[in-house]
């Protein structure tokens, strides 16, 4: 079997630094929303542009960090114009070998989406995505990030 899409590449984070970036370049996300903005959370349609380059950006993180091709089957996906939340099933483009789930939070800067933090799945730690803090301290590291796009936990 290939190798398993680890809890060491779920575990990593983009830094400080990238993630500060993020939050700097999305001062237009507001706390508070009016109507118009809360009707801007959408699940991007199955072969639009939008969740193609969000897929990608992903799929090209596990390439580059893993060295697994691989396709997704998308259990979640909400986004903006500035954020995306997704959780995806990859599997090899054969749908032979399946591998952890992945979740992870993409940002849009300069024209493209980055990985803003791909969370952990051990369990009962307490800084991965299982424990009952994750989202809240989430939207603590990422002040201007909507908490419309992410599951409900």
């Amino acid at each position: 079997m290939k190798q398993r899409y680890g809890a060491a590449l779920i575990m990593f984070v983009l830094g400080t630094t990238m993630g500060s970036s993020a939050q700097e370049d999305n001062k237009t996300t507001k706390k508070t929303l009016s109507p118009s903005q809360q009707n801007s959370f959408l699940t991007p349609q199955k072969g639009s542009l939008v969740r193609k380059n969000i897929l990608d950006t992903l799929r090209n993180e596990i390439i580059q960090t893993q060295g697994v091709k691989a396709v997704f089957v998308v259990k979640y996906l909400k986004a903006t114009k500035d954020w995306a939340w997704v959780h995806v099933l990859p599997q090899s483009p054969d749908g032979i070998n399946h591998y952890e789930d992945i979740s992870a939070l993409l940002y849009f800067q300069h024209g493209k989406w980055k990985i803003a933090e791909l969370p952990c799945t051990e369990p009962e730690n307490p800084e991965c995505i299982d424990s009952p803090n994750y989202f809240m301290e989430l939207k603590k590291r990422f002040p201007h990030l909507p908490g419309q796009i992410l599951p409900e936990k």
